[in-house]
């Protein structure tokens, strides 16, 4: 029948349109392809990417996403940190006074507090300044307020004096010698000094006092 025939004809006709589409994906603009990709370089690498795969070809040197970076505090990050804050804390103190015994609670507190606002910004590219990680941040400076609040009662009562940090011995530097006789040659965490009728010095191991 005619309808027959002209139902057949329109889908023939849309046949013939599709075949004749040109598919093809439109080149790019060359100062488009100059932003996107940079000077032309052709390489055998990036030649057989291309046909092998033109989309990771884009990803890859088109957009060059980057990795994403997971931050975190491990375990050497938090001991570092923590190293730094009573290093700088010793600093600080130092300039004001060599005798422990005179801090108070709200002095230690106080200070960490301020030194840990600048360490925070070169800390582990700065995760701690991210507010997720603030109760990490105020928790690690509970624990250099406990080491230090231990340090100084320790010291109460003695003539023990902290005189410096991350002491160097030995090569160009000056070293003392040790109590039973030795000399000490090694980098100390602390240096104390402390007098019994002579000026003496004591270099104790990781904050640690100790009768020689």
């Amino acid at each position: 029948s005619s309808a027959y025939l002209y139902e057949g004809h329109r889908e023939m006709a849309s046949l013939i349109t599709e075949m004749e589409r040109d598919n093809s994906e439109p080149f790019l603009e060359s100062d488009v392809s100059r932003m996107l990709y940079g000077r032309p370089v052709a390489t055998v690498s990036r030649i057989e990417e291309y046909y092998s795969c033109p989309f990771r070809y884009f990803v890859d040197y088109g957009l060059k996403p980057k990795e994403i970076q997971k931050f975190s505090e491990e375990p050497a990050d938090i001991g570092d940190y923590i190293h730094s804050l009573l290093e700088e804390f010793t600093t600080v103190t130092g300039k004001i006074t060599k005798n422990w015994d005179d801090l108070d609670d709200r002095y230690i507190e106080g200070t960490l507090k301020h030194i840990s606002q600048q360490l925070i910004k070169n800390h582990n590219r700065g995760v701690l300044m991210d507010p997720r990680f603030s109760f990490t941040e105020k928790r690690l400076r509970e624990e250099a307020s406990y080491a230090i609040k231990a340090i100084r009662d320790q010291l109460k009562g003695t003539s023990v004096r902290i005189e410096s940090e991350e002491k160097d011995f030995g090569g160009k530097h000056t070293y003392y010698r040790h109590f039973r006789g030795q000399d000490d040659r090694q980098g100390k965490d602390r240096q104390d000094r402390y007098n019994d009728g002579s000026r003496r010095r004591r270099i104790p191991e990781s904050h640690r006092l100790q009768d020689e």
